[in-house]
């Protein structure tokens, strides 16, 4: 419930209407798996909430200095829930340097190296349980052979896409196919491995880029594009034009009803 507050919390700040705010909302609510997970206590649902939390507020064309500093060490604290998650501040930084350069290398290096350090510390307290080797241990289990090399050319293809479109793509867009690539073959994997949907455990992988995914599916995804759901609406993190630019013209037919009244 905390994760789904930052969440209205940042899209508001963010300046993204009620509308758009609910809709997000209600969308992720209606994956049924998103409900079982929040209701067993998975980290899954949470951390998704809370990386597209960072990404947006990061995206904005000014924060304080404080922000940036703890928007920074929650990305490299959310990169220790997993060993596969350790390249997102990497990724963030990346689709931040072609708007923010400076703040780019903030959240790469500083992110990696929070996470980096909380690694070290936490696996030499118990080196052969440590919690985020698990998702690395069932990669190993369900890639292997023919399967391996398919995921990995999968990936690449992803990858090749994602420098392809680096300047275009905002940060909400890259984290929706950064983590998502490599969790959506995990689950494809482990659901070629047990061979029906009713033992199919993978599908808690699919969760991790849920909300970055129904975010970029819901709005804007190119930077230069209107960053609205609706024409004529306010970009994100823009105030409307008090010269009234933003207001609606009048359309073809509303002038030549005025011009047939004044003759």
């Amino acid at each position: 419930m905390l994760a789904l507050a930052a969440t209205v919390l940042a899209l508001r700040f963010t300046q993204h209407g009620w509308s758009r705010t609910n809709t997000l909302i209600l969308s992720l609510f209606s994956f049924a798996l998103l409900w079982e997970l929040a209701a067993t206590g998975n980290d899954l649902p949470t951390w998704g909430l809370l990386v597209l939390c960072a990404a947006l507020v990061l995206e904005q064309p000014r924060i304080s200095k404080g922000l940036l500093v703890a928007l920074t060490a929650l990305l490299g604290c959310l990169a220790t829930a997993r060993m596969a998650f350790f390249y997102v501040p990497l990724l963030i930084g990346f689709s931040l340097l072609p708007v923010k350069p400076r703040r780019a290398v903030v959240v790469a290096v500083g992110g990696t190296a929070i996470a980096l350090l909380l690694h070290a510390v936490f696996w030499r307290m118990n080196p052969p349980r440590y919690p985020p080797l698990h998702l690395m241990g069932q990669a190993r289990w369900l890639l292997s052979g023919s399967s391996l090399i398919v995921a990995l050319g999968f990936l690449g293809v992803v990858a090749a896409w994602m420098l392809r479109r680096w300047r275009a793509w905002p940060p909400p867009l890259h984290l929706a196919w950064g983590p998502g690539a490599p969790m959506l073959v995990l689950a494809a994997a482990d659901l070629l491995q047990r061979g029906s949907l009713p033992r199919w455990k993978g599908a808690t992988y699919l969760v991790t880029s849920l909300p970055a995914v129904a975010y970029a599916l819901l709005g804007r995804v190119r930077r230069g594009h209107p960053r609205a759901a609706r024409a004529g609406a306010t970009p994100a993190g823009q105030l409307p034009s008090p010269t009234g630019r933003d207001a609606p013209r009048a359309g073809s037919g509303q002038v030549a009803s005025a011009l047939a009244a004044g003759r």
